[in-house]
């Protein structure tokens, strides 16, 4: 999934660092050199390979009173490059009386009725709350979220965030605090809006292709036909692959990955602007594709594939404009893929 980068700046003394590493020892080195340079880090963002285990890193920053916004990770940017084996963590100090961490798992919730929850804590807790939240579980529907907060918490709060990731056959995302890891639900951030102002930027290098193309039967997040063709037969029908290529993949959505034709769709709404819709997973036998949002019935959408690794170099750049826009900011939040 895509984590939407934000943000966080504040007219009070604050102080943002990234430390990385490619076991625990690593980051347990890097996080004790900083606390002998005299910083004291209230709170971690932390990018966990989905193939590691939580409980050391926990176990490590509950240690040093430090809280934890964590999810797992397929890859993530930092300030050197793209690294999809490394542990990374973004420390800040802000003040405790400014943040909350929540977990609330979904098992039992609809996503909207977790997201609700979230949404009036905020606003029990601050006058203008602001919120990061990720999601956990390979099927969700983050666009009931995004509206679960707007009608909780109001519809003009700062609102960022995005999905935890993992390697298409892995079979699981997660999202952790200091005390648990759970699969299904949310991990919610929520600022003090009024001590610490957030900001963001979105940026995609996805490339439309060819025409519209009908959304002809759909649910939720989930895609039946497209056109009146099956949602998988008419993928494979515009990407050229043989259908026997997939029949025995757990999830084909992975081969298109594993063979560079990855793509997206370009979601037209009248009257708003385009949003993408990531595929999550593929059904063989149900000729169905889940996507990461909403795709309604009868709505228009466009192919559109990753043109390569000149996105990076898009991303870097717009990052570094927006900085420079934001002189007081003290992180901006790592892209995470």
């Amino acid at each position: 999934g895509d984590w939407s980068s934000d943000v966080c700046s504040s007219d009070l003394k604050m102080k943002a660092k990234t430390i990385k590493g490619g076991t625990l020892d690593e980051i347990r080195l890097a996080l004790e050199k900083s606390l002998e340079e005299n910083y004291a880090p209230t709170l971690a963002i932390v990018f966990l390979p989905y193939f590691m285990d939580s409980a050391g890193i926990r176990d490590l920053f509950t240690s040093h009173k430090i809280a934890i916004l964590g999810n797992s990770s397929f890859g993530s940017f930092n300030e050197e490059d793209y690294d999809s084996k490394s542990i990374v963590c973004v420390l800040f100090d802000i003040n405790p009386e400014y943040f909350k961490v929540r977990l609330i798992e979904s098992e039992n919730l609809n996503l909207y009725d977790v997201s609700c929850l979230v949404g009036n804590e905020g606003k029990n807790n601050f006058k203008n709350p602001a919120f990061v939240i990720i999601s956990a579980g390979l099927s969700n529907d983050c666009d009931n979220i995004i509206i679960g907060i707007h009608d909780s918490a109001g519809s003009k709060v700062p609102l960022f965030g995005g999905a935890a990731s993992a390697e298409f056959n892995y079979g699981r995302t997660f999202i952790f605090t200091n005390e648990k890891s759970i699969d299904q639900g949310v991990i919610a951030l929520i600022l003090d809006n009024d001590f610490i102002e957030v900001k963001g930027l979105a940026v995609g290098g996805w490339e439309p292709l060819g025409t519209y193309h009908n959304i002809t039967k759909s649910t939720g997040n989930i895609v039946y036909t497209i056109d009146n063709i099956p949602a998988l037969d008419c993928l494979l029908k515009y990407t050229g692959v043989d259908a026997e290529k997939i029949k025995e993949i757990a999830n084909p959505i992975s081969y298109f990955i594993e063979n560079d034709v990855m793509f997206q769709l370009e979601l037209h709404r009248e009257g708003k602007s385009p949003v993408m819709r990531t595929p999550l997973l593929a059904n063989y036998e149900g000729n169905y594709i889940v996507f990461g949002g909403s795709v309604p019935q009868g709505s228009k959408v466009i192919f559109s594939l990753l043109p390569g690794f000149e996105t990076t170099d898009k991303l870097i750049n717009e990052y570094e404009k927006f900085h420079n826009t934001n002189k007081k900011a003290d992180e901006i939040g790592r892209a995470h893929v």
